[in-house]
């Protein structure tokens, strides 16, 4: 039994088990204890702060959740990590549950707030789930997105591999938000695809990185972020954000303040879009209603050393100025044709290549008239002018500023074969566009004299595109092989050269090319495996969930002996009708077996023996865990409420009856969820009045016994508000009333006590 316990518990849902995740990673007191998180004395930044979290997270149509959401809140820094598990058929909840246990436990080693930090304990994850994907056969397509980000209380950090998704709201409105590694995502990159329309595309979740693959990933780091009081932050899951646009979003949270309501709003929106065909989704929104103050510090300007720069650089220019104001006109001259040979350096930096020609023009011809003939002698150079200006110098600053005039020519030239090499590569023409770069960067040596800082950037891209083009022509090719094959009904050899086209694709960013074949290699997979595949796939889920769901491993029964009927294999097909024939006896067996249990504790309890007959109702539960019977789940988890409630447990009866009523709604059993909110509500009613009568108990023990009289008697009167509720038996009623009229007594006998002096 307790094997059936364990499994499942695996199939709770995705909220409880991401609340487990919250509840481990911040250390919280279990309730069992009675302590409540409020209770942990604050420090550091967090306690300047005011962050305030909410969740949900469904399972939708899928039958495990493979979404886990986790925080933790220290004293200086905070994280936040919600991952979304690929396939669970193939580990994704797995590995979701590992990637964020891997970064909780790495940013707990030493917290900080850097973007360096941030990749390091992905990456940390990544290994994590990549190496044990590595060691298990099984395991081996498990993967997952990944969506984090980390805080000092005044800024933030965010990261993210897969379409996992960050959005940071100011003002109501999305003011950040991360990238999705997706081809969708890719398409809009490349200005094919509109934002807006990536959430309906149907590559929205053809992941091109992810926690786990073996091709490595590359996170998306956001800069340090400056956070305002008022920000918002919300956390997606695929299965969310493709079912709720921004602009809901934004609505949403204009109309509350309250970022429960708002998580609430939108789980209603993405019901409302989904159309009933909703995977499974988590939400988590942060509400920054305050910022640390701590760690900002105000500019200070410098006035002094601004005064001293600027006076000195008033003092240069008056002395360049007097210096120049005594030159006489050659030297004004020179300078003159020194400034446009500038100029025009500075114009193609800018890649004003008219000006920058008009301007060395102007320097060559002002060179060129400062060149003085042999007879005027060198005493005029000795002695008046600059020994600088002479005819040699000219002669080469002639020669230089010819060179600039070729090379921007040449520069020119470049700039437009690299334009007619990026057409023929944009155009899939990638031979022409290889020989055109080549050409290009045969010329790029020819520009050393003309100081272009944009010469490297050039280079090195002139060098990657002859490497992608080459590479793109050879994938090129095997595509229009594999459109050969495929005319020949060769469709192995064709996914094959689609398969190795999509990695060079992939590689070199080709997105239209990337998109096709990746279409044509899995519509031709899916087209000669589809049905075996799906019959297998429906096998193993039934053998999955044949110890913690019978009922859900008799569907996918069915569903796999519908498709060998289909596929006329006889043989198959009875073996599947053998399997569900054995788990209909289980089924039946178990049944009966919960019945008994909940027989035999009724018994027990009518004899008084509590304990024992919740102990044989939590067996009752584990049956109806495994039955996925909603109801008499819901009819065992009252009657442990019941028997809680007629043991004077209170607290634990009303937790009951809450659990039980969160149960109920799946059921049609009006009745029982009526009978179940009379329950809670009175079970309500009275914790809070004997919260009252517990502050009594206090002031009596403190021997302040005139107050303690004064609250006894308003609990009295409180309680009195119970007399004739049927949710709350009479028995029960006298005994309390009885009990607590016998400590106003007390507390009025001692407080007319009069000591004898």
């Amino acid at each position: 039994m307790n094997n059936i316990l364990n499994e499942a518990n695996k199939l709770k849902s995705g909220v409880k088990r991401a609340g487990n995740d919250i509840k481990k990673a911040k250390n919280l007191i279990p309730a069992t204890e009675e302590k409540k998180e409020n209770e942990l004395q604050e420090t550091g930044r967090k306690a300047e702060s005011k962050f305030i979290t909410s969740f949900v997270s469904r399972i939708g149509k899928q039958p495990i959740n493979c979404d886990y959401f986790a925080y933790i809140e220290l004293p200086d820094f905070a994280i936040w990590v919600l991952a979304d598990g690929y396939d669970e058929e193939k580990g994704g909840e797995e590995a979701s549950k590992i990637a964020v246990e891997e970064v909780i436990s790495s940013f707990m080693e030493k917290p900080k707030l850097s973007p360096y930090f941030l990749k390091k304990i992905i990456m940390k994850a990544h290994n994590k789930v990549e190496d044990l994907r590595g060691r298990s056969r099984e395991k081996r397509g498990m993967s997952t997105s990944l969506v984090v980000f980390i805080t000092d209380y005044t800024s933030i950090i965010c990261g993210n591999v897969g379409n996992a998704r960050l959005y940071l709201l100011r003002d109501d409105i999305v003011y950040e938000k991360t990238v999705d590694h997706s081809i969708a995502y890719m398409l809009y990159e490349a200005n094919q695809l509109d934002y807006k329309e990536i959430r309906f595309h149907s590559q929205r979740n053809k992941l091109t990185q992810a926690i786990g693959e073996i091709d490595g990933i590359k996170p998306y780091i956001s800069k340090r972020i400056q956070l305002y009081d008022g920000d918002r932050i919300l956390l997606l899951s695929h299965g969310a954000w493709e079912n709720i646009g921004e602009s809901e979003i934004e609505v949403e949270l204009s109309k509350t303040d309250k970022v429960g309501v708002w998580i609430g709003a939108l789980e209603n929106k993405i019901k409302d879009n989904s159309d009933n065909n909703i995977p499974n989704y988590t939400l988590a929104g942060v509400f920054i209603n305050q910022v640390s103050p701590t760690g900002k510090k105000k500019r200070k300007i410098n006035y002094i050393k601004y005064l001293i720069i600027s006076l000195v650089i008033i003092g240069i220019g008056f002395f360049l100025y007097k210096g120049y104001s005594l030159k006489k006109e050659r030297d004004i001259t020179y300078e003159r044709a020194y400034q446009y040979e500038n100029e025009g350096l500075k114009y193609v930096e800018n890649e004003d290549f008219e000006e920058a020609l008009e301007s060395f023009e102007k320097s060559k011809n002002e060179y060129t008239a400062l060149e003085i003939s042999p007879k005027e002698g060198n005493i005029v150079y000795r002695t008046i002018f600059s020994p600088k200006i002479t005819n040699i110098n000219l002669g080469r600053q002639i020669l230089l500023v010819d060179k600039k005039i070729e090379q921007l020519g040449v520069l020119q030239e470049i700039l437009s074969d690299i334009n007619e090499a990026d057409k023929l590569y944009n155009a899939n023409d990638f031979i022409p566009a290889e020989e055109k770069y080549k050409e290009v960067k045969g010329k790029i040596p020819q520009l050393k004299d003309l100081k272009y800082k944009k010469i490297d950037e050039i280079s090195k891209k002139v060098d990657d595109s002859i490497v992608a083009a080459k590479g793109l022509g050879v994938a090129y090719e095997m595509k229009l092989e594999g459109d050969a094959l495929l005319e020949f009904d060769d469709i192995e050899g064709a996914i094959r050269n689609y398969l190795e086209a999509k990695l060079v694709f992939l590689k070199f960013n080709k997105i239209d090319l990337l998109a096709e074949v990746t279409e044509k290699a899995e519509r031709l997979a899916k087209s000669r495996d589809r049905k075996y595949d799906r019959a297998l796939m429906y096998e193993k889920k039934a053998y999955e969930l044949e110890s913690s769901d019978i009922n859900g491993a008799i569907v996918y029964l069915e569903m796999a002996k519908g498709v060998y009927a289909e596929l006329k294999d006889e043989a198959r097909r009875l073996e599947i009708e053998g399997r569900i024939l054995n788990l209909d006896e289980l089924r039946d067996t178990l049944i009966k077996e919960n019945k008994a249990y909940l027989n035999e504790a009724k018994a027990y309890a009518e004899s008084g023996e509590y304990e024992r007959a919740l102990s044989i109702i939590k067996k009752s539960q584990d049956i109806s865990v495994q039955l996925k019977d909603n109801q008499k789940l819901t009819d065992s988890i009252q009657e442990e409420g019941d028997l809680l409630f007629s043991n004077k447990k209170y607290q634990l009866a009303y937790e009951k009856y809450s659990e039980a009523y969160s149960v109920s709604v799946n059921t049609n059993n009006k009745i029982q969820q009526e009978y179940l909110q009379g329950r809670i509500e009175t079970l309500k009613e009275y914790l809070n009045i004997n919260k009252d009568e517990k502050k009594a108990d206090d002031l009596f023990k403190d021997e302040k016994y005139k107050e303690a009289k004064k609250i006894y008697q308003e609990v009295l009167e409180k309680y009195k508000s119970l007399e004739g509720n049927k949710y709350f038996e009479k028995e029960n009623y006298d005994i309390l009333i009885k009990e607590t009229e016998a400590k106003y007594k007390q507390a009025k006998k001692k407080s007319n006590w009069i000591p004898f002096i």
